[in-house]
């Protein structure tokens, strides 16, 4: 047991991940698959979740995002502000840790096939359907802007056109500035020119 003093901190120090050679970290396929592919026990979730949480403290932050799409019980796909999310654009690091992440709309598009394939679950009688990525809706907002920008106007009027269906439900994404935004970007693409075929 360690020396305790009165200025010792309450709660235990973070645990740094040690070095695992390349070769080790290479083999998460494999590793998963196992994972997978073996009886369940109830914590399967848990240790693959555990997985993606090693692979994305070495930086292989698509490897564990892979793993987190396999257990969406313990990894959830959320925004931000959520202490439990583990994925917030799938295939990139978190926003707040990647300023530039709107350079590249491929983790855009990937969170939206997701929540494409989320759509496709059954809904059991009596529930609600589903209603989308409440956190994905500002992203899909960037991604409609940039298209705009690039002459794109009626895929981006589809984007609003999405954006806007989904608000139906409350959110603590959805905020009046957002409302704002996605107005004027609306309001701009009605009286923009149409380039495309």
């Amino acid at each position: 047991m360690a020396h305790a003093t009165p200025m010792s901190p309450n709660f235990s120090l973070p645990i740094v991940p040690g070095k695992v050679p390349l070769e080790s970290l290479s083999k998460w396929p494999e590793t998963a698959a196992v994972m997978v592919s073996s009886p369940m026990p109830p914590d399967w979730s848990a240790a693959i979740t555990a997985l993606g949480d090693f692979l994305a403290s070495h930086q292989w932050v698509e490897a564990a995002h892979a793993c987190y799409l396999l257990a969406p019980q313990t990894s959830t796909m959320g925004g931000v502000g959520s202490p439990s999310t583990r994925v917030v654009l799938l295939g990139s690091p978190a926003p707040q840790t990647s300023p530039a992440f709107h350079r590249d709309s491929d983790p855009i598009i990937f969170s939206e096939i997701v929540e494409f394939a989320m759509s496709l679950k059954p809904v059991a009688k009596g529930q609600d359907g589903f209603h989308g990525l409440p956190h994905l809706q500002a992203y899909k907002l960037i991604r409609a802007s940039a298209l705009a920008e690039l002459g794109h106007v009626q895929l981006a009027s589809r984007y609003c056109e999405a954006i806007t269906g989904s608000l139906g439900r409350s959110s603590p994404y959805i905020n009046a500035a957002f409302l704002e935004q996605i107005r004027g970007l609306a309001d701009r693409l009605v009286g923009a020119p149409h380039v495309e075929k």
